[in-house]
């Protein structure tokens, strides 16, 4: 069911939520071709490693009290104090990396942005450019509504094997294997190779190169943890038997994880009926 929240307060916390969570922004700009789409991240609010709520009332963040006396020094809990919403919140540049003049000029910013099973979309105004940690950074107003709707699961598609779609799996200080490409979503994928690779185990770090045809031959590199060990037998060949591995992204760098989104989007359209 869709919601809209006029509260500020509620855009603030799912902001924190997507920063802490290094959650992908899909940007667009109002006033312009809506179908172009930019990918940036939220960078950290300073001062603000959590928050909580006194009712409704106020939003806190982690630190040292500063006046033990204050009357709600006893309800506050320990390592919060009460803290202002920031007026603005600030993101990495933008990417492909012309959304940065872009930006700019552009009358509204439209940006979008999971959480759990929700999406969250929110419109705020281009501020300034400003540099934080000696790196570039674009500063945006806080705004005061946020559209929350449901999403019930991030899209996992299938990836056919003409595809011919392949991924390299290694861990640290072990040798790496390649395997096939069977599903892919925003937060991770499956694989599947011939032979047996007993050295990985649940829970397991590992980085991940996909690579093929679909990615017009720019690889995408990432890392992530493994989620799933399976086997599974080929209906072809009851004697032959692959090795199935599904692996959850934990570090995607925003242009990987917008190739990432587009792959997805392009598996997921159906394929028109000739008539």
């Amino acid at each position: 069911m869709e919601e809209t929240r006029h509260d500020k307060k509620k855009v603030f916390e799912s902001l924190l939520k997507a920063q802490q969570e290094s959650t992908l922004l899909e940007i667009a700009f109002g006033g312009s071709d809506n179908s172009e789409r930019f990918g940036s991240r939220v960078l950290p609010f300073p001062g603000f490693e959590g928050v909580d709520r006194d009712g409704n009332k106020i939003i806190a963040g982690h630190g040292q009290k500063t006046d033990e006396t204050a009357d709600d020094a006893e309800t506050q809990p320990r390592g919060f104090v009460q803290k202002e919403i920031p007026a603005s919140f600030s993101i990495v540049p933008l990417e492909p990396t012309t959304g940065n003049i872009k930006i700019r000029k552009a009358p509204q910013v439209l940006i979008r942005y999971f959480i759990g099973l929700e999406s969250y979309e929110i419109a705020t105004t281009f501020q300034k450019v400003l540099m934080v940690d000696g790196s570039q950074a674009i500063q945006l107003a806080m705004p005061n509504q946020v559209r929350i709707l449901p999403r019930r699961q991030q899209t996992r598609v299938a990836v056919p094997p003409q595809a011919n779609m392949k991924v390299t799996v290694q861990k640290r200080g072990s040798t790496g294997f390649d395997a096939h490409l069977i599903d892919l979503s925003p937060g991770g994928l499956s694989c599947a190779c011939q032979e047996p690779h007993g050295l990985l185990e649940i829970g397991d770090k590992v980085g991940v190169i996909i690579q093929g045809p679909l990615l017009q031959g720019t690889p995408v590199s990432t890392f992530g943890s493994v989620c799933r060990i399976a086997r599974a037998r080929d209906e072809n060949n009851l004697q032959q038997a692959s090795q199935q591995f599904g692996i959850q992204f934990k570090l995607v760098s925003v242009a990987d994880a917008m190739t990432i989104d587009r792959m997805v989007r392009e598996l997921s359209k159906k394929p028109k009926k000739s008539r």
